[in-house]
Order: C-alpha cells, then sequence, then structure tokens
C-alpha cells in the first residue's frame, strides 16, 4: 500500500458520539433545579442568552480554539458573581456535557469559575447534578491532548465529527485495535488530510505495527506542517534507530533533548547512536551524563569500559565486531535491565564476559573441590 494515500475507500459515516446541534428549539432551561428558589422570566432569559452565547462559540471551530473569546464571555457579571446559583451552574454543566471538544487551555478556565473539578471530589445531594458531572469529567479524562490548533478552516458542521474520528484513532492505538484505528483513520482523512496531529497518529499505526519504514513519511509530513512537533521529532529519531540508521537518528535526537535535556531515555538512543558509528567521543560524553544523572542505567557501564579501551588506541578506530542486525531480546527482565530494548542480544553477551568468565572459575573450583574430596576419602580407605 502506498503509506501516504488511504488504504481504502470507505463509505462515510456519522459517529455514535458525535455532537448535535443544542438549539434545534427555542431555548429552555435543561435542567431545572426544583430544590433553588423560582427563578422570574428575566433570569431564564439571561441564562439561556448565556447558553447561546457559549453555542455560538463551541459552534465556529475559529471561535472554539480562541482563548480571548472565551475570556471575554467568562468575564461576564454573571458567571463572575455566579448569579442564580445552582440552576445557573448546572445550565452551564448540562451544555459542557455534550459538548466537551475543547482544548484543554480553555477548558481550565472554564474549570476554574465553574469549579467542577473540586464540585467532582466532593460529595452531593443533588443526583441529577452528579450524574452529569461524572459523564463530563469522563469525556475529559478520556480525551486526547492531540492540538486544534491547524483544523480550524473544517466546515462547521464537520468540525465535532472529524474530532470524534480523530479521538477514536488515539483510543484504538492506545488499546492495540489496529484494525478499528485503520478504519477510522481513513474516515477522518475523508474529512481533512493536512491536520499533523492526524498524519502523526497514522505514523503511530505503521510503527505499532512495526513497519517503521511506512511511519517515517507520515512522521516526516506532520513535520513539514508544524516543525515544532517534538512528539514527532522523538518518534522518527525512534523509527531511524530502529532501523539502524544511527546517522539519520542522530539529527532529531539532538533537536529533542535540546528541547527536553532531561528525557534520559532519548539520550540513551544518542549515545547508543554515536557508539554505533564508531564516534565514541560523544558517546562516552553521553554515557557519562546518563551514569552521573540516574542510576537507572549503570547496568549500560560496559559500554564506557569498551569505548575507553577504544579512545586508548591513539585514535585509532578499529572495525567493531559486534553484529547489530541481530534482533533485539523481548523478555521482560531484558527490558528491565536494558531500557526500551535497545541493546543488542550479542552486545548483551559481549557485555556479560566478565560475568561468563567468574562463572567457569567458580565451577572449576568446584571440580577441583570434588577431585580432592575424592583423592582423601580413597587414601582414607
Amino acid at each position: 500500500m502506498d503509506s501516504l494515500d488511504k488504504t481504502s475507500n470507505k463509505q462515510y459515516k456519522e459517529p455514535d458520539d458525535s455532537s448535535n446541534n443544542y438549539f434545534k428549539s427555542k431555548i429552555k432551561l435543561k435542567s431545572f433545579d426544583y430544590l433553588s428558589p423560582p427563578l422570574g422570566e428575566e433570569a431564564i432569559i439571561k441564562i439561556n442568552n448565556f447558553i447561546e452565547s457559549i453555542d455560538k462559540i463551541y459552534t465556529s471551530p475559529k471561535l472554539r480554539v480562541n482563548e480571548k473569546v472565551w475570556r471575554k464571555l467568562l468575564s461576564d457579571p454573571m458567571v463572575e458573581n455566579m448569579e442564580y446559583g445552582k440552576v445557573f451552574k448546572k445550565e452551564v454543566l448540562h451544555y459542557f456535557t455534550k459538548h466537551y471538544y475543547i482544548p484543554e487551555n480553555i477548558w481550565d478556565i472554564i474549570d476554574v469559575l465553574f469549579c467542577f473539578s473540586t464540585d467532582y471530589s466532593q460529595e452531593s445531594d443533588d443526583y441529577s447534578y452528579s450524574i452529569m458531572l461524572y459523564s463530563l469529567i469522563n469525556n475529559l479524562d478520556n480525551l486526547s491532548p492531540l492540538s486544534y490548533d491547524f483544523i480550524t478552516d473544517i466546515n462547521d458542521d464537520l468540525f465535532d465529527i472529524y474530532i470524534s474520528y480523530r479521538e477514536l484513532v488515539y483510543r484504538d492505538l492506545k488499546f492495540g485495535n489496529y484494525n478499528d484505528a485503520s478504519i477510522n483513520l481513513d474516515l477522518a482523512y475523508d474529512i481533512c488530510d493536512y491536520d499533523p496531529e492526524l498524519i502523526r497518529l497514522n505514523g503511530d499505526y505503521f510503527s505499532l505495527i512495526q513497519n517503521f519504514d511506512d511511519a517515517i513519511p507520515f512522521y516526516e509530513k506532520a513535520l513539514s506542517i508544524n516543525n515544532e512537533d517534538y512528539d514527532s521529532i522523538k518518534k522518527l529519531s525512534k523509527c531511524f534507530f530502529k532501523l539502524e540508521r544511527y546517522n539519520e537518528a542522530i539529527p532529531y535526537l539532538n533537536k529533542y533533548i535540546e528541547k527536553n535535556p532531561k528525557k534520559y531515555n532519548m539520550i540513551l538512543l544518542l549515545a547508543l547512536s554515536h557508539y554505533r558509528t564508531y564516534n565514541f567521543v560523544e558517546a562516552k560524553k553521553l554515557f557519562d551524563i546518563l551514569f552521573t544523572n540516574t542510576l537507572k542505567y549503570r547496568c549500560l557501564d560496559n559500554y564506557e569500559k569498551n569505548i575507553n579501551k577504544r579512545l586508548k588506541r591513539k585514535g585509532k578506530l578499529i572495525e567493531d565486531d559486534f553484529d547489530y542486525t541481530l534482533p533485539i531480546e523481548e523478555s521482560p527482565r531484558f527490558k528491565y535491565m536494558y531500557p526500551d530494548g535497545y541493546v543488542t542480544m550479542k552486545e548483551k553477551n559481549i557485555f556479560s564476559l566478565n560475568n561468563i568468565a567468574l562463572a567457569i572459575l567458580v565451577v572449576i573450583t568446584v571440580f577441583l573441590l570434588i577431585i580432592l574430596i575424592i583423592i582423601f576419602f580413597q587414601n582414607v580407605n
């Protein structure tokens, strides 16, 4: 299959969890609280007008992702003073239980003002409010961290449908449902094929099924749209590493580590990439950083010993004996000792020679002791 083309032409359908227009008929209060004091007509109109203002922002992709627009709406005195108490709060909550595809930075602003997260952590005598609150928080907890920055040109009527498919792809990949992920990728591409977040997810799909060659073009395309996409930079460097294309991995690893200097697992990849391209000076510097800042990688200190031996040969680099084409050991114990499985089995064997020599010495010692014991009993008899 062509890795940058859709693999099939599936029939368009609307996902089950897509949101419908909130205002199909004349606005009425959706969750009237009979325990609260009766509201007059003016209060009901003001609440309805506020909900309608929320809906106008939400149904416009460009407005929905605009933090200034939300701040302006939420600076309304009715919000700041929380007029009309729980009735107003429940109406806002009711709207957001069905309309929750909003960037995280905007959710933070809404939550600070309406205290939904705080209410969720406390007991409430209002059953209907608790149910709606649970629905909202559950939906928010399951949302992906994907950005909305590059998709505001999508048709208003298709925006939530597209987000729904994109969320399904993210979820499918997270739980290993790769067939479903492939289907939902195609459906999402039918609506928008220029979203770097979706393109990166397509790369993730190929990467997770161990097809690194097909994953690379997607990560590169995502980066061509958003060159600050450090998730794609990280994943692209890992693909090159897995394919043993170390010289191509190194520039992306450098860029990622420059932005994230405490990501020691990525520093390990960079150290190994330099080591396997015989750049032992750089490899030594990176291993020193690892050993200085964390105990996690001390099990790899044989790399440093090997580097030191080579550097003592007056800079005369000799072809390495390691066979890097051998498969990587997959056992849980090996992954624990050698994080992310980035140490080849042959490297493990070579770096275990000292332990093997020690084991042989123990066996020989035991054997000699047994012989001495046998000779002793023969003499006694």
